[in-house]
């Protein structure tokens, strides 16, 4: 039977879930077990010897489940959590356009989120222009990147991507009760105004803007009805004062540099949002909590993964995940 959870049965099983969340320490031990047959013993029988792609499959499937599984159960939340999975298959049409723009082809997993993918398996195989994938996303969730007419550059196509997810929160913010759009709201400004920022910096180191502003943003963002203490420009204040206490100088970031910054907000904004599970448990915030806390966690797993297969060391694969210590 489909759609039968109740908000407050799904939150209380989140809830129950919150353990399956991995901590600092627990990243470190499966660090130290060196290979992945040693750090997740249960994906794989005693016979097998892994490689890195039936290694990332099985674990990202593993570890998507309980999303594909409150997908099913809870029509409340489908769209968070359908936001939630979007943020993977992002990935799958970056790769895919990396190919159609003849960028090369991007050393990264194919996430499979099925039954809730919107672009089929298959056209990985596929051989695509840029016009090919246009048409392939323009109706679908991430048509929005694709309007216009002709294809938009390769860098345009990848920022107008980063933001689609963005978008879709914020319309089903809108149409939740104002408490809990609320939260979403100002959740999601801190992740868009995040990745204005780092795009900003993106496109005047490398593609030729003269000055952040240059860069389309998130305009939909300016006319939020975010709470009053939670206001754009107090969070846009604080994202810019925790940058620039970590990095002085910045203006015309390096490859290395833009690599590290990332990554700071990737920090920042999980400090956050892992902040808000124990606010309300009674509201939307430890599904909000969860949901990205999750996707953090897949990450930093699959990470850890790519640290084994290229033997990096252990402080180095540390240095590469995201956690809030």
């Amino acid at each position: 039977m489909n759609q039968y959870a109740t908000k407050t049965y799904l939150r209380a099983k989140i809830q129950a879930m919150r353990p399956s969340l991995i901590a600092r320490g627990g990243y470190d031990e499966l660090i130290r077990a060196g290979a992945p047959a040693a750090a997740f013993p249960d994906l794989f029988t005693a016979r097998e010897i892994p490689g890195i792609d039936q290694t990332r499959s099985r674990l990202f499937r593993r570890q998507i489940t309980p999303v594909l599984r409150f997908m099913e159960i809870s029509l409340h939340y489908r769209p968070l959590f359908g936001a939630f999975l979007a943020l993977f298959e992002l990935d799958n049409i970056k790769s895919l356009a990396s190919r159609a723009y003849r960028r090369g082809r991007i050393p990264a997993p194919w996430y499979d989120v099925s039954p809730w993918n919107t672009v089929a398996p298959v056209a990985e195989e596929r051989e695509m222009a840029p016009d090919d994938l246009c048409d392939m996303l323009a109706p679908s969730p991430y048509g929005r990147a694709v309007e216009g007419g002709a294809p938009p550059s390769y860098e345009v196509l990848e920022y107008r991507l980063d933001f689609t997810v963005v978008e879709n929160l914020i319309r089903y913010a809108q149409e939740l009760p104002r408490q809990e759009g609320g939260v979403v709201l100002e959740t999601i400004a801190w992740r868009g105004l995040s990745l204005r920022l780092l795009w900003g910096l993106r496109m005047t180191a490398f593609y030729g803007a003269r000055r952040e502003d240059d860069v389309p943003g998130v305009e939909d963002l300016t006319a939020l009805p975010l709470p009053r203490k939670a206001g754009l420009p107090g969070i846009e204040k604080a994202i810019r004062r925790a940058v620039r206490a970590r990095f002085p100088c910045l203006d015309r970031p390096g490859i290395d540099e833009l690599a590290a910054l990332e990554l700071f907000l990737d920090r920042l904004f999980l400090l956050r949002v892992a902040g808000i599970f124990t606010r309300d448990l009674h509201g939307i915030h430890p599904v909000l909590s969860f949901a990205w806390q999750l996707y953090y966690q897949i990450r930093n797993l699959l990470r850890i993964v790519e640290g084994f297969h290229y033997r990096l060391p252990p402080e180095t694969i540390v240095q590469r995940i995201v956690t809030v210590s």
